[in-house]
């Protein structure tokens, strides 16, 4: 994901949009200044100034002069991608590709996920879930799902590749919030939450497999076209040779990923 690319910008820039969709700013219309942003995360303002740049490039946010830099939270459409950024095509063909994996892996990431989570922690995540349904942020939905595998996962490698898939997600989002399909968006994701709501009260893990396959099946070719429809080219989107032969290659593409401990640092 790092080849050639500005870790630490990319890992800011992450960091920056999980703050403002489920942190401290989404409450917020208005970043803080460069030098307190600065100082907050422990990096040269040159390096602030050029993460909120490609930020903005996403559409994420916009600097106003006289004013700072204006975020769009969650529910809120966004200013479009700038496709010609060739930062933003790589980070959106990442988000496109994150998808594939998950849809090749979560059956038995979520099967060996939930087998082996604790009960304490099989509630919390059911109570994350409700509190999307309560607060009518179903968008957040599918976020707390995989901010769960990347924590308590019992396979290291899992932990790793689920948090930066959940990273790349950030990124997809203001795609979606400007391209006029948040209501599909927010629809889909709601009727996500109550479905999985009801099946791990249930215990029922296969069908919360089931679930979170149907809702990947479901939100993959949208992005996938639109960001053909704007330029990216198919050949941008497609996974590396390496990584679709490790998918399907063997027993199936769930039983490989899961069952077996993967190298942290894939």
């Amino acid at each position: 994901m790092y080849h050639n690319r500005p870790q630490i910008c990319y890992n800011l820039a992450s960091q920056i949009l999980h703050d403002i969709y489920l942190g401290e700013y989404r409450e917020v219309q208005y970043l803080p200044s460069y030098e307190k942003l600065a100082e907050k995360y422990g990096v040269s303002v040159s390096t602030l100034r050029r993460t909120i740049a490609m930020l903005s490039q996403a559409g994420a946010c916009r600097t106003i002069n006289g004013k700072g830099t204006r975020i769009f939270t969650l529910g809120f459409p966004c200013d479009p991608p700038d496709f010609n950024s060739p930062a933003v095509r790589r980070n959106l063909a990442f988000f496109v590709q994150s998808f594939e994996i998950l849809i090749y892996s979560c059956d038995g990431v979520t099967r060996s996920f939930l087998t082996a989570l604790s009960p304490d922690r099989k509630a919390a995540l059911t109570g994350c879930l409700e509190e999307c349904l309560i607060t009518r942020r179903g968008e957040l939905s599918f976020w707390c799902y995989l901010i769960h595998v990347s924590q308590y996962s019992h396979l290291a490698g899992i932990r790793e590749i689920y948090r930066t898939v959940y990273h790349l997600f950030l990124w997809g989002y203001p795609l979606k919030a400007s391209s006029g399909a948040l209501p599909d968006l927010q629809r889909a994701t709601q009727h996500f939450a109550e479905s999985l709501v009801m099946h791990l009260k249930e215990d029922d893990i296969e069908q919360c497999a089931a679930d979170v396959k149907d809702f990947l099946t479901r939100q993959f070719p949208a992005a996938k076209r639109y960001l053909i429809r704007h330029g990216i080219q198919p050949e941008e989107l497609r996974l590396s040779p390496a990584i679709r032969l490790f998918l399907t290659d063997g027993d199936g593409p769930e039983s490989r990923t899961a069952d077996k401990e993967l190298p942290s640092d894939s």
